[in-house]
Formats: structure tokens, C-alpha cells, sequence
């Protein structure tokens, strides 16, 4: 781990990330004075302002604009990637704006929640055309965004999940009011105070003794389409222990050598993926719980390959981190120690 500093003085502690994958690539910071912004963005004039007080400490400013259905405006870039779209002073005319943290490289993010069809309607306020905006949805598109418009909406698109789930006070049913770029919210009746919830859940990659994985098919998933064994983490429970239960319960197999791979913030609605592998003894046959998994198969390289060419499997997409673990089983690239 190294530390640098912000613009603000603000440590910045940077971790070794896995490269490429979404939602997880990009270090952000919340500082609380710019979050404190984001009800002034969407006031007449609030854009500048907050312009000339950056510049003072020589930060740039990005506004994506993002649909509550978590599609992000966008312009095509190089290699057919996509960047976020810089809003601009249009938001001013958005009500809803989330402050999506301070990047690696010093930009100061917000997000504003807008339809298409609001957007469109807000052309005259910008010089982009139009017709060469596009929409990207996270879900199934986010590893073509860069690295920190993803993570940085990746933020909003949790936060806008978790105040849709929290209008109410559990404590006595009052409304709740967004406080800090939308990461509090307080009680307006008896001012408690809440914070974002994360709902930790494993995926494991497990591996037989002829390199193999396995691969399962969920109930609710189309017929074709398989990925890897996940699960929620039981109250008092490890994330490890949670990879034995899951394997115990959903394919009847005694998982060993369980070792950690990487975490990936997952905004549908606000899970938190830690992924894990692990290894059997020999070659057991797995045996599905017929209540969530129905099917089950191991596969080798060629085996996946094949059936992926052929359009007989479907696998996660690389918004994933069941991706990018299949893809490093596949390409041979080892797991983390």
C-alpha cells in the first residue's frame, strides 16, 4: 500500500486492485466539503461556483448523467470504449444529484439522475449533438466505460438503490431526508440517522483435480446461461465459511484450499461480491439443490470454448467478477495466494 495526498490534504491510501475489473478499478474519495455541493449543483448558477472553487486547488470537475435505471450517457472512444458524458451546467436542471467522490487522478465527480427523455429536452444547455450521445447500461456494459466513470457511477447507482429501499424511518415511519451527496439520511421526525447498506455475498471458482470448474444453472436464469456458485454471508458468518456452506448446500461438495481473490461493489441493488477460490479432492459428481440450482457440469478450456462458440453456454458478461475469474482459470493466469 502507498498514500498520497489530495488537494484538499486529504490521505489517499491506494490499494493494488485487480485491472479490468468494473466497479472496482478505481480508488475514490469523499471529502465532506465537496460533498456538502450537491444540493447547490442543482440551484442556477451552482455549476460555476463550484467551478471557481476548484479551480483554486486546480481539480477538474466531471457530471455524468445516469437514468434511475442505472444507463449512463455516454460518447464512443477509442478501441470501442465509451467515457461518460460531462453534463456540464445541465445540471442545474436535475434534481437529483449524488456526489460520486474525488478520483486517483484529483476530478471531482457528481452524478445527475435524469431520464432520456428530460436530456433530450435540455439540448439547447450543451454543444454536444445529440445524435452522438448514447446509453449504456452498467449492468451488462460497464467494462467498455473507464475505469473511474464506472466506479464513480457504479457509487451513485448504490446509493440511489439504497435511499429507493429507505424513504422511511424504521424507527417511527418518518420521512427520511439525503444529507451529505446523498451517503446519509436523516429522520425529518425523530432525526436518526442511516447510512448505506452493502450486502456481502461470496462467488467461488471451484476447480476438480483435472483443472476443471463448475459451472451451475440457477432456476430463474435463461436455459443457456451458467455461471459460477455465489451466495449471501449468514449473519455471523465468514466469507470463508459462507464459500464451504454454499458449496455444501447448492452441489453437495467439500470444498478445500479456499483462498481469496477479489471484491467487486455490485449496485444490483447494493451487494458487495467477494470472490474466493477453492479445490475438491478428485472428481465428484456435483449434486444440484433443485431449489435455486437445477444443473450443474464441470468443464474443461476447450470444453467452455466450444460451447460458448457454438451458443450452447452463455457465461457472465465482463461487468462480472464471474468473468474475470473464468477468464483467468482459462487463460491459465493462476489465483491469488
Amino acid at each position: 500500500m502507498t498514500e498520497a495526498k489530495d488537494s484538499y490534504g486529504y490521505i489517499m491510501p491506494l490499494f493494488d486492485t485487480i485491472n479490468g475489473l468494473p466497479f472496482a478499478d478505481e480508488q475514490l474519495f469523499f471529502p465532506r466539503e465537496l460533498s456538502a455541493w450537491t444540493r447547490r449543483l442543482s440551484a442556477p448558477g451552482g455549476y460555476s461556483a463550484l467551478r471557481d472553487e476548484l479551480d483554486e486547488h486546480a481539480q477538474e470537475l466531471h457530471i455524468l448523467a445516469m437514468t434511475p435505471e442505472g444507463k449512463v450517457a455516454v460518447l464512443p472512444a477509442d478501441s470501442g470504449h465509451y467515457e461518460a458524458w460531462d453534463m456540464g451546467a445541465a445540471v442545474e436542471d436535475c434534481d437529483r444529484v449524488f456526489f460520486a467522490g474525488v478520483d486517483s487522478c484529483g476530478v471531482v465527480r457528481f452524478v445527475a439522475i435524469t431520464s432520456e427523455e428530460s436530456l433530450t429536452s435540455m439540448h439547447g444547455k450543451w454543444e454536444v449533438p445529440v445524435e452522438e450521445l448514447s446509453w449504456l447500461s452498467l449492468r451488462h456494459e460497464a467494462a467498455q466505460l473507464d475505469s473511474a466513470d464506472c466506479t464513480s457511477a457504479g457509487r451513485a447507482l448504490a446509493l440511489l438503490r439504497w435511499q429507493e429501499k429507505t424513504q422511511y424511518c424504521s424507527c417511527c415511519g418518518g420521512q427520511m431526508h439525503s444529507e451529505n451527496g446523498g451517503e446519509t439520511q436523516r429522520c425529518v421526525q425523530c432525526d436518526r440517522l442511516e447510512y448505506p447498506r452493502q450486502d456481502p455475498a461470496v462467488i467461488v471458482l471451484i476447480t476438480d483435480e483435472e483443472d476443471r470448474i463448475l459451472l451451475g444453472h440457477n432456476r430463474s436464469w435463461t436455459p443457456a446461461f451458467m455461471s459460477l456458485i455465489a451466495g449471501f454471508v449468514e449473519a455471523g458468518e465468514t466469507p470463508e465459511h459462507a464459500v464451504v456452506r454454499e458449496a455444501k448446500e447448492e452441489a453437495n461438495l467439500d470444498v478445500e484450499d479456499v483462498r481469496y481473490f477479489a471484491t467487486q461493489p455490485w449496485p444490483f441493488p447494493r451487494s458487495v461480491m467477494m470472490g474466493f477460490t477453492a479445490s475438491v479432492k478428485g472428481t465428484p459428481t456435483p449434486q444440484p439443490d433443485m431449489d435455486e440450482v437445477d444443473a450443474m457440469r464441470w468443464v474443461t478450456r476447450d470444453e467452455l470454448m466450444a460451447l460458448v462458440e457454438s451458443g450452447e453456454l452463455e457465461i457472465p458478461t465482463h461487468t462480472a467478477i464471474a468473468r474475470k475469474m473464468i477468464d483467468m482459470w482459462l487463460h491459465h493466469l493462476g489465483r491469488a495466494s
